[in-house]
């Protein structure tokens, strides 16, 4: 697939280790096992992997874009010591501001190595560890207060919702690419069930974005049985929309979002229409004034739950960005996406074989998905997102060199 190559396929287990313990350590620790849950041992294989591939990942991280985003990432470190970062406080507080901050993009850095080596590989090992996190924390989701809306201690629903979507997007890509018939429809049912069970409405408009957008792209269909595929898809699309509005926990919080804010947070109601987007627009709303007082260098990460009233952090990537890393993280921040954006779209455009212009196709619905779910969800410290992003590097640096 490319014409370079950083080492042998035989020589990347630390960075396939390193992949694969930074998604299921998590909920293997936090809801099996019981210990280690500062991660130190996927810090320590990850530092193993930097030492093993040193010249490849430096060479990788101080290229476009990644260099962009770890600008960012180094930036949110510095602001967050200096403004002395809420999480800091916490239990085992250094190793979760490091999680918030550096490691993300160190794991990118690693992964775009495995990518470029070894893009299939890379994908498998990514995309069956996402698989795992899904089905360790499937297994133990209950539903606690009652509500319909399953959940396990100490993971978020949305950050399980944010893996399973990304999860169906690299299932999507890995039977594409590998032709994974037999097991597509078995494996599916992992992730789409996680979904259902959060009642994560960004996870549920993320998984309609891909089915949608896949069966579109997928044709090499023209003229009438074109147009008749896409009516057929997008009726099917809009009975299986119906379905899940009616049904669903997901549907039911979409439906009466502001009616149940109303219930919830009257104190809280602002008379705009931020009211109708629930406890995301609060954000939004309410931290704009914090944004306003620091505009340069924002509060800090993590810190809106010490500066803001609401008590809990930002839900939403956009607002974290601006409110906590201020302008000198945000402008990176979006160039980050304008050009992960650009170089995609680009490639998209361009003439090439089957397997790169599907690869590329759904990269896009995937890059698309995250950017829609980044308006009510965070995303700085979803390992699963820089994944995503390290998968899309090989055919960024593609269309850079044409």
């Amino acid at each position: 697939m490319l014409d370079y190559r950083f080492t042998t396929s035989k020589k990347l287990f630390l960075a396939y280790a390193t992949i694969f313990l930074f998604i299921v350590w998590r909920p293997l620790s936090f809801l099996y096992i019981h210990i280690d849950a500062a991660q130190r041992l996927p810090i320590l294989v990850l530092c193993l992997s930097i030492v093993a591939y040193w010249r490849p990942f430096i060479k990788l991280l101080t290229s476009k874009p990644i260099c962009i985003y770890l600008f960012v990432c180094i930036f949110m470190f510095v602001n967050g010591l200096v403004k002395h970062s809420y999480i800091l406080d916490a239990e085992n507080g250094i190793y979760n501001f490091l999680f918030s901050t550096i490691i993300p993009i160190l794991v990118l850095g690693i992964t775009a190595v495995a990518a470029c080596t070894n893009y299939d590989k890379t994908l498998s090992v990514s995309l069956f560890s996402i698989l795992i996190y899904c089905f360790l924390v499937l297994m133990k989701m209950t539903d606690t207060i009652g509500s319909g809306r399953f959940v396990v201690d100490s993971i978020n629903a949305n950050e399980v919702a944010y893996y399973a979507s990304i999860c169906i997007g690299m299932l999507f890509l890995w039977y594409k690419r590998l032709n994974k018939k037999k097991l597509f429809l078995l494996i599916a049912l992992i992730p789409v069930t996680c979904i259902i069970l959060t009642g994560s409405r960004m996870g549920l408009l993320s998984l309609f974005v891909l089915f949608i957008g896949y069966n579109l792209m997928n044709s090499e269909a023209k003229g009438f049985v074109k147009i008749v595929k896409i009516i057929v898809v997008l009726l099917v699309a809009w009975l299986a929309i119906d379905f899940v509005l009616n049904n669903t926990v997901a549907g039911e919080r979409i439906l009466t979002t502001k009616e149940a804010t109303e219930e919830r947070n009257a104190e809280l109601m602002t008379g705009t229409f931020w009211d109708e987007f629930g406890d995301r627009g609060f954000m939004y709303y309410y931290s704009w004034p914090l944004f306003l007082e620091h505009p340069f260098t924002g509060i800090g990460v993590m810190n809106f739950v010490r500066e803001g009233f609401l008590g809990y952090r930002l839900h939403t990537e956009y607002a974290a960005q601006y409110v906590e890393n201020g302008l000198c993280g945000f402008i990176p921040y979006l160039f980050f996406l304008v050009y992960l954006f650009k170089h995609l779209k680009r490639k998209c455009l361009l003439k090439y074989g089957y397997y790169t212009r599907i690869t590329v196709s759904i990269l896009m619905l995937m890059f698309i998905s995250i950017i829609l779910s980044n308006f009510m969800l965070w995303s700085y410290d979803v390992i699963a997102v820089f994944l995503t992003y390290a998968l899309m590097i090989p055919y960024v640096h593609e269309s850079q060199n044409k």
